[in-house]
């Protein structure tokens, strides 16, 4: 799926795509606030999607399963 730019930061690893034992990524992109959901497998991405627009202000503290 090729490389994240620079302006992305990673926010955290958890179970969002709910596949149990695998943990997927949340990137924020620092140019616009958007949220992307990397969804991993076999420490592979093998999808990826928005998932939520945030203002700059926002800061995330914590990542958790969501399901």
């Amino acid at each position: 799926m090729g490389n994240l730019g620079s302006e992305w930061q990673v926010l955290g690893f958890g179970d969002v795509s709910g596949n149990p034992g695998e943990a997927d990524m949340l990137a924020r992109d620092t140019g616009n606030g958007q949220i992307d959901v990397f969804d991993i497998q076999n420490n592979q991405i093998v999808a990826a999607g928005p998932l939520i627009n945030i203002s700059h202000q926002t800061q995330v503290f914590g990542i958790g399963a969501i399901s």
